[in-house]
Parts: C-alpha cells; sequence; structure tokens
C-alpha cells in the first residue's frame, strides 16, 4: 500500500513539472515583467511650486549686487495677517529660494526691508558664499509686495518684531517639512536685516520654537530712546577707528563749518542761493538776517554730519582720511563745500580717481546703496518710532562756534527724520521696553548660540550689545570695519578676524 501510494505521489511529481515545463514553453502570450521606473527627480521650481501656501514661482537667473551668480526662485507664501488671530486671514508674503542641495546648510536671510525685484540688487548675507549654502529670504511686512493691510486703508497693525519673528516661524516650519533642508540652519542679517535676527531669537525663545542652529546678527543697533545718542557720541568721541589726526581734522572742519571764516560764509550764500523759498518762509516767522545765517549753518552743519556718517558707515576711512579737505585757499574751498554736500556715492567715485587703485568691493557702490535709497521706507520710520529708536547725531563739539545753534540743528535734524514723534497717530507711544528685556534679560540668560559681528568704524557700533557674559553669545568687533558683512574682503575684514568670526560660525553648527 505504502509503495503504491509513494508511486502514485511521483507520477503526479513528474507530471505537475512536465505540464509547468510546458506551459510556459508554449504560452507565447505570457505577461513579461514591468521594467522597473526611472525616479524623476523634481527641478527646484516643480517642488516649490507643490509646497502648500506657495504660489508665484518664477526663476530668474543673474548675479548678485555681492557676486553670487545662482538661478534665484522668486515666490509668495501665504502668511497669517496676525499670528495672534488666525481668524483674521492671510496675505502673500514675498520671498527668494536660493538652493545648492541637501548636503549645504541653510542661510535665513531675516530682511528688514523690501526684497528687491531685480537678481543684481539682491545682498544675500555673505555667509551664504562663504559657506556655499542655500538662501531663503523673506520679505519684512509691510515692505514691497507684502502688505498686511490694502495700502488705501493702513494703520500699521501689525507692524512688530513680534508678528515678523511669527512670519519666519511660519516660513521656516513649512521649508523644513519638504525635508530638503536637513542640513544645519543659520539666520543673518545686517543692520536693521540684523536687528530682525536678533528679534527672531528673542521670540523663538520666548514662544518655545526651535528652528535655527546660529543666528548672526551684524552691525544690528539696540537703540535705548527713540533718539539714541550714543551712536553719535561713538563716531565723534570714542570710535577708535580714527587715528588722532584724522578726528582732529574732522572735528576741525565741523568747527570750521559753524564759526565765522571764509568757508561759513561761502555756505550761508550757497544756501540762500539755493534755496530763496526757504528763506522767504524764515522771514515770514520773524527771524532776522543773522538767524537766518545761523539757520543756514545749522543746515550745512546737520547735512555735514548726515553726509560724512554716510561716506564713514560705508568706506574705510584708511582709503580717504588723507582726503579730507582743508579749509584755506579758494581752491580747497570750491572743493571743501562740495565734500560737504558729496553722499557717498559721490564721494566713493572721487576716491577712485584720485587713487586710481581697485580698493573697491567686487561690486558696483551704486547698485549696493541704490536699493537703500529708492525703497518706499516709511514702513521703517513707523517702526523706527514704536520699537527700534534712531540715532542723534552729536553736535556737542560745535558748541561756542559762533554761528552754530543747536535749537535750528535740532529742528533741521527733526524734519530730517520726518519727526518721528508725530508718527505716534500710527502706534501711539514709543516704547524700549523689548529692547531693555532683550539686553538685559535675554541675552545674559540664552541658550539660543548667536554670534553679534560689528565694525569699529559704524555709528551703529555704539548701540551695540554690552559685552557677553553668557557663552552662547559671541561678540566680534572688526578693526576699521565699516557697516557691512564683507568678512571675505581683506580691504573690509582683516584675515584674522575673518578666521575668528568662521571660527565662531563653525564651532556652533559642526
Amino acid at each position: 500500500m505504502y509503495m503504491k501510494r509513494l508511486s502514485l505521489w511521483m507520477v503526479n511529481l513528474l507530471l505537475s513539472v512536465v505540464l509547468g515545463f510546458t506551459s510556459c514553453a508554449n504560452n507565447d502570450n505570457a505577461a513579461e515583467p514591468e521594467p522597473t521606473q526611472p525616479v524623476v527627480e523634481q527641478t527646484v521650481g516643480q517642488w516649490l511650486k507643490a509646497m502648500p501656501g506657495v504660489t508665484g514661482v518664477t526663476e530668474r537667473q543673474g548675479t548678485t549686487g555681492n557676486g553670487l551668480t545662482d538661478n534665484f526662485y522668486y515666490f509668495y507664501f501665504d502668511q497669517l495677517i496676525d499670528h495672534h488671530h488666525p481668524e483674521k486671514g492671510t496675505f502673500r508674503q514675498k520671498a527668494v529660494l536660493r538652493y545648492v542641495g541637501p548636503n549645504a546648510p541653510t542661510v535665513l536671510h531675516t530682511q528688514g526691508y523690501a526684497t528687491n525685484d531685480t537678481v543684481s540688487n539682491l545682498l544675500p548675507p555673505m555667509l551664504v558664499s562663504i559657506l556655499k549654502a542655500n538662501m531663503i529670504e523673506l520679505e519684512y511686512r509691510y515692505f514691497g509686495d507684502s502688505q498686511p493691510q490694502p495700502l488705501d486703508n493702513v494703520d500699521f497693525t501689525y507692524l512688530d518684531s513680534e508678528q515678523a519673528s511669527d512670519d519666519l516661524h511660519a516660513l521656516v516650519t513649512a521649508f523644513k517639512a519638504t525635508g530638503r533642508f536637513p542640513g544645519k540652519w543659520i539666520s543673518a542679517g545686517l543692520s536693521k536685516n540684523g536687528h530682525t535676527t536678533a528679534m527672531y531669537a528673542y521670540y523663538s525663545s520666548k514662544k518655545g520654537y526651535d528652528d535655527i542652529d546660529l543666528y548672526v546678527p551684524v552691525a544690528a543697533p539696540f537703540n535705548i530712546a527713540l533718539y539714541d545718542a550714543r551712536p553719535g557720541i561713538y563716531m565723534v568721541e570714542n570710535s577708535t577707528a580714527f587715528d588722532p589726526l584724522t578726528k582732529k581734522k574732522l572735528k576741525a572742519f565741523g568747527r570750521a563749518i559753524c564759526s565765522d571764516t571764509p568757508l561759513s560764509k561761502r555756505l550761508i550764500a550757497s544756501y540762500r542761493a539755493e534755496k530763496p523759498e526757504k528763506v522767504k518762509e524764515l522771514r515770514g516767522r520773524g527771524m532776522s538776517e543773522q538767524q537766518i545765517d545761523q539757520y543756514a549753518i545749522a543746515n550745512s552743519s546737520f547735512y555735514y554730519q548726515y553726509n560724512l556718517l554716510g561716506k564713514l558707515m560705508y568706506i574705510p576711512i584708511a582709503r580717504w582720511s588723507d582726503l579730507i579737505p582743508d579749509t584755506t585757499g579758494q581752491t580747497q574751498l570750491d572743493f571743501a563745500e562740495k565734500f560737504i554736500k558729496m553722499n557717498e556715492d559721490a564721494w566713493e567715485d572721487y576716491i577712485e580717481k584720485q587713487k586710481k587703485t581697485a580698493t573697491r568691493a567686487p561690486f558696483s557702490q551704486e547698485e549696493l546703496l541704490k536699493r537703500r535709497k529708492e525703497e518706499p521706507m516709511f514702513p521703517y520710520e513707523v517702526q523706527v518710532s514704536k520699537e527700534i529708536g534712531t540715532l542723534l547725531f552729536a553736535f556737542d563739539y560745535l558748541k561756542g562756534c559762533p554761528l552754530f545753534s543747536a535749537d535750528y540743528t535740532n529742528e533741521i535734524a527733526d524734519d530730517e527724520y520726518l519727526a518721528l514723534e508725530k508718527m505716534q497717530v500710527y502706534n501711539r507711544q514709543y516704547s524700549n521696553a523689548q529692547v531693555l528685556d532683550f539686553l538685559n534679560n535675554f541675552l545674559p540668560t540664552t541658550t539660543k548660540k548667536m554670534v553679534f559681528v560689528y565694525g569699529e568704524q559704524d555709528p551703529w557700533t555704539g548701540s551695540a550689545i554690552p559685552d557677553p557674559t553668557n557663552p552662547n553669545i559671541r561678540k566680534i568687533i572688526v578693526p576699521k570695519g565699516c557697516h557691512n558683512d564683507y568678512f571675505n574682503y581683506t580691504n573690509y575684514c582683516p584675515v584674522e578676524t575673518y578666521n575668528e568670526i568662521m571660527r565662531a560660525v563653525r564651532e556652533a553648527i559642526e
């Protein structure tokens, strides 16, 4: 019986094998296995367009104002009008992306102003080039295209550092969710952009955000008054960027404007000839001719300070201290008058012609400053009058000059600053509570890693953070440095200081 069952099993086995082979051999219509489909990687534009909340993606290729050549993707991101009340809806906030790849770090450029529509006028942080990083720039609310309220009915209700920090948090959260930015994140900005960086760290700490590995505010001011005198005093009295002879020449030039000198006579005559309507207005206010002369000199003194500030902020004094004009002789007087009225563009061009050397940064000074001058700045003035403050020029060293009038000078300064006190209609009351809390409570205790960089020849160094006691906070001063982040250009930053900055950055992100 066993042998019979075994024989039957063997027969069935053989039949099944034979039938199987026969079936395979004779079935010409058997389905072929599906070929493996190649994985098609999306382009940057494709995956960016697919992100929730992203619209209006356009690709632009070009070279930025500070020499970074690449493809840049402009887009809009749906942002809450009021992060405290999501039910109020959203607005479109402009942003720019430069994408290197998932193995690169990402630098978040914390704009404080408008994002420029022209690639050649973009100014990404220099860390983007140095670290070969991805870059995302977010336009500040109320600037450019990023309007939380209609332009014909705007009261700047939602304009403050906290709302701006929440904007950054929302954007970073969305981009991290794509999985395409797994590397370290650095937040960086210059001047008001640097102030935005610092406030982002401040509010991230308050709200428990863990977006950023390192914050790098450059030339970030922390004014403690609506008109903070410290930056002006720093430039006139305390800045060690000026050698004693240069400081003496700059002061003497200022005093020559306000004393009874051939230069002051030239300036009075020039003012009267250029502004006859203003002279008529001053007479209508009951001013004597002598008082009008004083007003004219105050105007000249203010503009000397104003244009001198630009020359000092943007052009290293070592390049032009020997060109500070004398005020004796007809030829010298001609040039001295021009010097007072020259802005930094004109003075840069004059330096280049005199020196006949290629010491300029590797991008156009005109392009560098065009964006700053042409942007609609009113939102900035409103925010200054609400929480940021600005500098007050130091005119004390002019006291005692026969033609100097502090009252007139301050009046002209108020006009030039758009009379910030009058903006209280938009924001009710200036307060320094935020900046004092940042300086006195946040900086000494925070676990956020921050590297602050300041230029020795920058007025905002007068309102810099104090020397830190917290090991998570670094403060680095660029000797003779200006109001910029040109770390990797030796005509703006010494090699040893560049190495110190980059060592601090890499220690924090590696």
